[in-house]
């Protein structure tokens, strides 16, 4: 009986330490969207070696377009659903020219205003890739299945050890 009460009680601190991550993690990216903080996934390597393909960067969509100046790293739409993070090479009457690290050339299209998304504040590499993913059809269903999964074994383990409780 001990034997299986330390295991029972490693596996609830295991899942409770998994638990509590998931909740701050959720905790973060709800503050962020409060305080008009938004994610992108980084899907290509124009911007290399300043950011890299798989980063996560944080673009604070509360930096007026007129705070913009050159050198800084920018997101901005090139359709409804496509993000561009480019840095801003130039700015002129039009708008901001802007161009990625590791291209040889200026983007064809100038940033105006309407385009305009955020000033990118942080970027972290490696963790775009999990956004990537989730975003897919195959990673939505993975993911749910993996939140199922783990809300079930929370429960298992809850009735495991009110059932010992009881003898």
């Amino acid at each position: 009986m001990k034997k299986k009460s330390a295991v029972r009680s490693v596996l609830q601190l295991i899942y409770s330490v998994i638990a509590d991550f998931i909740i701050l993690i959720g905790v973060i990216i709800v503050l962020l969207f409060c305080f008009g903080i938004r994610m992108n996934s980084v899907k290509t390597g124009s911007m290399e070696p300043t950011i890299h393909t798989g980063s996560l960067c944080l673009v604070n969509k509360n930096t007026d377009y007129s705070e913009i100046k050159e050198g800084d790293i920018i997101t901005f739409l090139i359709d409804e659903k496509m993000n561009v993070t480019h840095r801003v090479k130039e700015i002129s009457d039009k708008g901001f020219i802007t161009k990625g690290d590791a291209n040889n050339t200026e983007d064809a299209v100038i940033v105006t205003e309407k385009e305009y998304v955020g000033k990118v504040i942080l970027s972290i590499s490696m963790i775009g890739y999990i956004f990537l993913f989730i975003h897919t059809k195959y990673g939505l269903v993975i993911t749910i299945a993996v939140f199922v999964i783990f809300i079930i074994l929370g429960f298992l383990i809850r009735d495991d050890e009110e059932n010992e409780d009881k003898d």
